[in-house]
């Protein structure tokens, strides 16, 4: 058992799994009542050129799935949380073998309200940067290429349309997801973490606004983001304003 601790200990940090082991003392003693949540903020740099080869999962197809497509209903995400994120105007990408939907990632262009704790994440509207978020594949496929296909397909129909970093946030209790954006050149931004007591919510951070503190449902944090100043991408120049939604 020591063994297994030391060993999440490295994986995630002692900070973070110091972290993890009292967020889930809070969750088994209050019932599910009290809630730690603890994010690593990340910007992963989008390239123009595929990192996986073309052959790899090449019986799926990549695609931007519209709110009208047959795919949503494969979502496998409750249809008003869906429903909500078409109306804000963010953007699906997914991935289908036979018609059948395989992994998905979401992508917003402007700011996202997030979903598991209550915080708005603005994006710096003077820098050429998105927010993914809900990034699927199906179990069974994990192991396999077709994650680095769709993150291809994504990437590419991004660069084109001028942004060149996706930011995101990443449970910091999570050691195989920050393991895979540290395999895709993610630099962390900072971090931010949500102690949930029924409505009543603590964040805190390493970057502004620091602490807030929320004593109802409709009050949350505006965490405002940018991608790394001494970042650099090559390739084209972007656009003065990059967009999907304004073609």
């Amino acid at each position: 058992m020591l063994d297994s601790m030391r060993a999440d200990a490295r994986a995630l940090g002692w900070s973070a799994y110091v972290a993890y082991a009292t967020a889930r003392a809070l969750d088994r003693l209050s019932r599910g009542r009290v809630q730690l949540l603890m994010y690593r903020l990340v910007a992963q740099p989008i390239v123009g050129q595929p990192r996986v080869p073309a052959r790899a999962a090449a019986r799926a197809e990549f695609k931007r799935i519209e709110r009208d497509d047959p795919l949503v209903a494969q979502l496998s995400r409750p249809p008003d949380v869906v429903a909500r994120r078409f109306a804000d105007a963010n953007l699906c990408f997914g991935a289908a073998v036979d018609g059948g939907l395989t992994g998905f990632i979401w992508i917003a262009e402007r700011q996202y309200l997030e979903e598991e704790a209550r915080c708005l994440f603005r994006l710096d509207p003077a820098t050429s940067a998105v927010w993914d978020y809900d990034v699927y594949v199906r179990p069974d496929l994990r192991a396999g290429r077709l994650f680095g296909r769709l993150w291809d397909y994504v990437n590419a129909t991004l660069w084109s349309s001028g942004y060149r970093w996706s930011l995101s946030r990443i449970s910091a209790f999570n050691a195989a997801s920050l393991a895979a954006h540290r395999r895709l050149d993610a630099q962390t931004l900072g971090t931010f973490a949500f102690l949930a007591i029924g409505r009543v919510q603590v964040s805190f951070g390493s970057i502004a606004p620091y602490f807030h503190l929320a004593l109802s449902a409709s009050s949350f944090p505006t965490v405002r983001l940018s991608p790394p100043r001494d970042g650099h991408q090559g390739g084209a120049t972007s656009p003065a304003k990059p967009g999907l939604n304004n073609r």
